[in-house]
């Protein structure tokens, strides 16, 4: 019989892994029919995703023809460096790794506008002045950050590209554990240049199903992110497994809920041991240690964190904690009282 121990990431026994940003509650109770799933097996995925789009466009006021859905969030990314070939690319940062490796796999020039320490790497105006690039990546909420950027500032960043003739790509993929009505979705009829990303790989907790989409109002934008990669890019289960979770209404809401409170809570006791643990509004945030070696003693206390130090724009030994159960979140807080006492 074949070994399925060892087909997917999950840790070992004894492991409390915080680096995974999926929601700590897991998928929801309508997703885990599995005998519904399986029933599909032998059929064909729908290439277009009919179905999905339909749920999606009525959960987001949009239209279905605006929605491409994708083999996770990282595929679009990658389809839309692909399929729009961009010269020139700016990203903010610290932020999410992948818009600059799908930006390397084209010949793109890329520059990063760096968040300021001092205020503590919050999204700040003044990448409203360097907008001199063909497309624009930013994450809202930011990750390894957490913070949730104001729906203005998304507004206006979306009138200097437009201005610039640039895209501006809006990567929402932890926009789910925040209040939605910050979401730039709807603004996609607003500013044609403007392309939003989301999954359901964080907020359901589905990374093993592949399942991303992205928005945007320009039929041309939106048929090369298409052509960029596979027609059938979404399998069935991945379809099928979207629309059950969609039916949980109260998923979202209890997900909400308790992520804030363990937030806060892990947030107040690594700043209490004496770290520094920056303020979030989702299911993650970042820590910087002033212990050197701080990382390693988590891993060699069978802790692993999201290890930021080589991200650009940070400085010191940077680490995002993700919000896990309660009994996992009192474990790392008591490890990382009894390293730092040692």
């Amino acid at each position: 019989m074949a070994d399925f121990a060892n087909i997917s990431e999950k840790p070992n026994a004894g492991v409390l892994d915080v680096s995974v940003s999926t929601n700590p509650l897991g998928m929801p109770e309508t997703v885990k029919n599995m005998d519904i799933i399986l029933s599909l097996n032998e059929y064909y995925p729908d290439s277009e995703c009919t179905e999905l789009r339909k749920a999606l466009a009525v959960k987001y006021s949009v239209q279905p023809e605006s929605i491409y859905s994708g083999n996770g969030a990282d595929d679009i990314i990658y389809r839309i460096s692909q399929g729009l070939k961009p010269k020139r690319g700016l990203i903010a940062a610290p932020t999410y790794e992948d818009y600059e490796a799908a930006l390397k796999t084209i010949d793109c020039d890329i520059s990063h506008y760096i968040y300021k320490s001092e205020y503590e790497y919050h999204f700040d105006c003044g990448i409203l002045d360097n907008i001199l690039s063909d497309i624009v990546f930013i994450a809202n909420p930011n990750n390894p950050t957490g913070e949730l950027i104001g729906r203005k500032h998304i507004e206006r960043l979306a009138e200097k590209c437009r201005d610039a003739g640039a895209v501006l790509v809006v990567d929402e993929s932890f926009m789910g554990f925040t209040d939605e009505r910050k979401s730039a979705k709807e603004l996609v009829y607003k500013y044609s240049n403007m392309i939003v990303i989301d999954s359901f790989t964080k907020t359901y907790c589905m990374p093993g199903f592949r399942l991303g989409f992205c928005l945007c109002s320009d039929k041309s934008t939106l048929d090369k992110i298409k052509r960029a990669g596979q027609a059938s890019a979404v399998s069935v289960y991945a379809q099928a497994a979207a629309l059950m979770a969609l039916e949980d209404k109260d998923y979202i809401n209890i997900t909400r809920s308790f992520v804030k409170k363990e937030r806060e809570y892990l947030i107040d006791g690594l700043n209490r041991a004496g770290l520094k643990a920056y303020n979030s509004d989702v299911n993650f945030f970042l820590v910087k240690s002033p212990y050197n070696g701080f990382i390693k003693k988590l891993a060699d206390s069978s802790v692993i964190v999201r290890d930021c130090r080589r991200m650009t724009g940070l400085e010191g030994e940077h680490f995002r904690v993700s919000v896990k159960k309660h009994e996992d979140n009192a474990r790392f807080i008591e490890t990382a009282y009894r390293i730092i006492n040692e």
